[in-house]
């Protein structure tokens, strides 16, 4: 399954066309199930915004927005930039990572850190769904 999602990293430029100025989307994957999910990063002008040396992206799923910890839910770290597209790099969902969790409604949100711990929102908290498991009735 792939989910394509868009982050807005905050430059300053001026929004152009369609580009999204909520870039909140909702996810949604059965439960225990393979997913990737691939992040196109822009400014709001539209240009592709790649990953500079030392910056890593994080997608952090968590059970509410005021939830400080890391359980219940998880963290990914590092999505892999495509090869050859700067500005896209892809998280991969596997059974594994969401067994521990149970079908339900969580949030989820993208940030940017900088190799000083800069962060920079990407993706603003959005509802991230795991639904019953393929096969399931």
């Amino acid at each position: 399954m792939l989910i394509r999602l868009t982050g807005v990293y905050n430059d300053g430029s001026a929004y152009g066309p369609g580009v999204p100025r909520n870039p909140a989307k909702q996810v949604e994957i059965p439960w225990q199930s393979s997913a990737t999910i691939r992040l196109t990063m822009v400014t709001p002008s539209g240009a592709l915004r790649p990953l500079k040396v030392g910056e890593t992206v994080a997608l952090a799923v968590k059970q509410s927005s005021h939830q400080i910890g890391k359980q219940p839910g998880f963290t990914l770290l590092g999505a892999a930039p495509v090869p050859a597209v700067p500005g896209v790099a892809e998280f991969s969902i596997t059974p594994n990572t969401t067994k521990p969790l149970q079908p339900g409604r969580y949030v989820f949100d993208v940030w940017i850190t900088g190799p000083t711990g800069t962060r920079e929102r990407l993706i603003p908290l959005s509802p991230f769904v795991l639904g019953p498991s393929v096969g399931l009735p």
